[in-house]
């Protein structure tokens, strides 16, 4: 069968073909069920008859279908048909990672793209089957396999060559990002966050470390010596102090000598981020010099502005700064791609109070909450008596702000521990960042909708790599009304603009 739009596939109905490699091709499909039912899915078919290619293929079926996490494709489905296999996936309505990282990004980009996948890995990483520890790696961390989706979730891609680390295999991965120990088939967990170090280091200076291809292995037997040098750390510091250290460790040839776990990394870029609003500020970036021919990258203004600062929202910062000092609990409500976390720092920036920023992102139940607090505060807890530590901790702090970042997932919740925690600490208050209110009976809700044209014209203009025509800034006002003013959109639209 020669796959094309509108044929049938088993269950799934071809939609548009969405990308070719060397073992098969990826189609948007709808799965089409009794009752009406619909559900739009990639799904990936194998046109590699040999079963080495069926082998792969139902291994990255196998291994998808044990991993559940907000930042790994989900798998649905393996099977057969017309003498062909195929693997349904969720499908991710946005670009990879590969055109971020072809330019210089702002320190808050770097962050959340490290502390998303890092939250995966970790979940790959801590996989246990029948009660064991899987010992499960992914092998190929590289910009092309980390989509993100219109919410600003990153999500990891393709496992077509994750193991388990008591198969033996040969070494696979992408030169340039896999390490030296995985050259020679003996990587371990280590070894995906040295890949993940090569892309945040794209990510935040527009280049690979060690270069790219097999032009890269000599330099990647020199990484102790590339990582250690003055310069490598300074420029990545000139960012974001801090991110120097953090990567030069992340990027050590000798494993013994890296993060011993995603969990350590983790810390150390989520301490990067609890930082983040004293050291950056509304300033301008620091200019990143490059050691490509300029003519291979975009132009970027020196003084273009950190991606984190706002255009527009003036009106949202200052209802939310009102309704704070009338209020105990505000909830920013607004869908995904809102840009709710980022007005929510700007208000952060406004106030004289001490404030707490908590990533409810991973929170899925009363312990993930309160782990997630317990980290933004540096707070070991003792598992007897969790809430009662909580509530001292923010008795303590009684005068302080606290951020609840991505809270719908668990509102019902959180509702419920704000209404305590009020209790504990009476002079407190609570900014809420949600898709959906709260529900509680004082709570003040800001909500936050599209931008408006010109606001958007204005975001699209000062996120693009390069400096806009007049004739593209037409088209720019054209487009904005399509991406129905949502932020993420117009910056990932942005993002991909070239001269």
């Amino acid at each position: 069968m020669t796959p094309q739009a509108g044929a049938s596939f088993g269950r799934y109905s071809l939609v548009r073909c969405l990308g070719r490699g060397g073992m098969g091709e990826v189609w948007e499909a709808e799965l089409r069920g009794p009752q009406g039912f619909r559900r739009r899915v990639a799904l990936k078919l194998l046109r590699d008859r040999t079963q080495e290619g069926s082998r792969r293929l139902a291994q990255e079926a196998r291994l998808g279908a044990l991993i559940a996490h907000p930042n790994v494709i989900a798998t649905y489905d393996l099977g057969q048909a017309e003498d062909c296999w195929y693997v349904a996936m969720e499908l991710v309505r946005g670009p990879s990672l590969s055109t971020l990282a072809s330019h210089p990004n702002p320190p808050q980009t770097v962050l959340d793209v490290g502390i998303q996948v890092l939250g995966g890995l970790r979940h790959i990483h801590a996989l246990t089957v029948d009660g064991r520890p899987a010992g499960l790696l992914h092998r190929d961390i590289k910009p092309g396999n980390l989509l993100l989706d219109p919410s600003g979730l990153i999500k990891i891609a393709d496992l077509g060559i994750a193991r388990f680390l008591t198969q033996p295999d040969e070494p696979v991965g992408t030169p340039g990002y896999a390490p030296p120990e995985q050259l020679d088939g003996r990587e371990d967990a280590r070894s995906d966050l040295f890949a993940l170090g090569v892309v945040l280091h794209q990510l935040a200076l527009g280049e690979a470390p060690f270069g790219r291809g097999l032009s890269s292995l000599p330099k990647l037997l020199r990484a102790d010596e590339i990582v250690r040098t003055p310069t490598f750390s300074a420029r990545l510091d000139a960012l974001l102090p801090g991110l120097g250290a953090v990567l030069s460790r992340t990027l050590r040839a000798d494993p013994d000598q890296r993060w011993a776990s995603a969990e350590a990394m983790l810390d150390a870029l989520r301490q990067l981020q609890r930082e983040l609003p004293a050291t950056t500020g509304p300033t301008p970036r620091p200019a990143v010099h490059v050691e490509v021919p300029s003519s291979e990258l975009p132009t970027l203004p020196l003084s273009q502005p950190s991606r984190s600062s706002l255009v527009g929202r003036e009106d949202e910062v200052e209802d939310l700064l009102a309704k704070l000092e009338q209020h105990a609990v505000v909830t920013l409500v607004g869908p995904g791609g809102m840009g709710k976390t980022r007005v929510a720092r700007a208000a952060l920036e406004r106030i004289h109070h001490p404030s707490v920023f908590v990533d409810l992102t991973e929170a899925l139940s009363p312990e993930g909450v309160a782990s997630a607090l317990a980290r933004a505060l540096d707070l070991p807890l003792v598992e007897h008596d969790i809430q009662a530590q909580l509530g001292a901790a923010l008795a303590a702090r009684s005068a302080s702000v606290w951020v609840l970042d991505n809270a719908e997932q668990v509102a019902p919740l959180v509702a419920q521990l704000v209404a305590r925690w009020r209790n504990d600490a009476p002079e407190a208050r609570f900014l809420v960042t949600s898709r959906i209110p709260l529900g509680l009976r004082d709570e003040a809700v800001v909500p936050l909708g599209p931008l408006g044209l010109e606001d958007g014209v204005a975001l699209f203009a000062r996120r693009a790599p390069v400096t806009l025509s007049p004739a593209q800034l037409e088209q720019v006002r054209a487009l904005v009304p399509a991406l129905d003013g949502m932020p993420l959109a117009i910056e990932l639209a942005a993002a991909r603009t070239r001269l």
